[in-house]
């Protein structure tokens, strides 16, 4: 069920205190049974061609750009234009040491103002590519430590920063053309700080930013910040006061020693490491364990408040989101997962991909929403 509370809550900008109305998420996390039918009505497949200008390595992030796909892959660190069929159309971004290049890339987006692909490196630096694959420009932001990922909305970028200390701020908002930070949000425990890089989605043009340890969502705009929505798990709620951890200031050298140990070791239970929400659904990806067989995915319907939570489906898929829209879900389907889809795909479509091999690249299958 979804609850309405009026609460205080912290508007990190200013440290005020603000009355403001949020959602709670009542949860159970006791895993059930789900095919993939009971979430999804309808599923294309787009197996993305292998070439070896094309080879992914880890694709994590995909861009829907009109009837293309824009897959990032971290691990190769550039952007591969595929089109609607999944063939290989072009590489943008390259890393090197010439004036138009780049040593490092941790996040990219694409501005639907200028048309262009932006990739962002831990360095501040953002560089701009036609859909063509063209060089257009460079900006620097601000200077931070360590920058990991970034938005861009009407007026502003939003980039998570790893804080360098307690004093220091996560959340930059900075202006587009890169000159000017306009708000500074977010001040921690830096050994909090230190998972899950992406750390924001965009829902309605609004930007939402969540963290590993946190079960609220924040909302953001470059005035502050404020909680959007909750999850509340009842018995598996935590805090992590219970291991003397503070939120906002490191207790001592060791800390960060002690998170990883508490989290191999199962103690502390779940961390979020996505989240994200459409017109129908809430979204978030649980770790248990702190291993990848500890993955869990929560789908919360706004609807009625039914709830899907999970490792696998019935048909054994594993969930891999690359994309969450309004109408579909994109998500990574490798090799040896490909017998799983028989039983939602039509055979034509299965035929077209039973006999790709271990080292071709993944299949795309597209989810729409009941």
């Amino acid at each position: 069920k979804i609850y309405l509370f009026v609460l205080s809550f912290i508007l990190f900008s200013c440290s005020s205190k603000k009355n403001e109305e949020y959602e709670i998420l009542q949860v159970s996390l006791i895993e059930s049974e789900m095919a993939i039918t009971d979430l999804f009505k309808d599923f294309e497949v787009i197996p993305l061609e292998t070439t070896d200008n094309s080879l992914l390595i880890w694709p994590d992030k995909v861009m829907c750009i009109d009837d293309n796909y824009a897959v990032f892959d971290s691990r190769h660190p550039a952007v591969f234009l595929f089109d609607a069929g999944g063939q290989f159309i072009r590489k943008i971004g390259n890393r090197g040491e010439g004036p138009h290049d780049y040593y490092e890339i941790y996040d990219v987006l694409y501005n639907p103002i200028d048309k262009t692909i932006e990739m962002l490196s831990p360095f501040g630096d953002i560089v701009s590519y036609t859909l063509e694959g063209n060089w257009v420009r460079k900006i620097k932001f601000p200077q931070k430590t360590n920058y990991q990922s970034f938005v861009l909305n009407d007026s502003s970028y939003v980039a998570w920063s790893v804080p360098s200390n307690m004093n220091d701020y996560g959340i930059s908002i900075i202006s587009q053309d890169g000159s000017m930070l306009i708000n500074s949000l977010w001040q921690c425990n830096p050994n909090l700080s230190l998972l899950y890089p992406r750390v924001f989605y965009q829902h309605k043009d609004e930007v939402y930013f969540y963290r590993p340890f946190g079960r609220e969502v924040y909302k953001i705009s470059d005035n502050g910040m404020g909680i959007a929505y909750e999850w509340d798990f009842g018995k598996n709620n935590y805090t992590l006061g219970k291991w003397d951890i503070d939120l906002y200031k490191i207790s001592d050298e060791n800390e960060n020693q002690l998170i990883m140990n508490l989290l191999r070791e199962g103690h502390i239970p779940y961390v979020f490491s996505k989240q994200n929400q459409s017109e129908s659904y809430y979204y978030a990806n649980l770790v248990f364990g702190f291993t990848p067989s500890g993955n869990r995915h929560l789908f919360f319907d706004k609807r009625n408040g039914k709830t899907f939570f999970f490792n696998k489906t019935n048909e054994g898929i594993n969930f891999f989101p690359l994309y969450m829209g309004n109408d579909f879900i994109l998500i990574k389907i490798d090799t040896p997962q490909i017998p799983f889809l028989r039983e939602i795909i039509s055979e034509i479509d299965y035929e077209t991909i039973a006999n790709r091999v271990e080292d071709d690249n993944p299949i795309i299958l597209k989810c729409y929403y009941k």
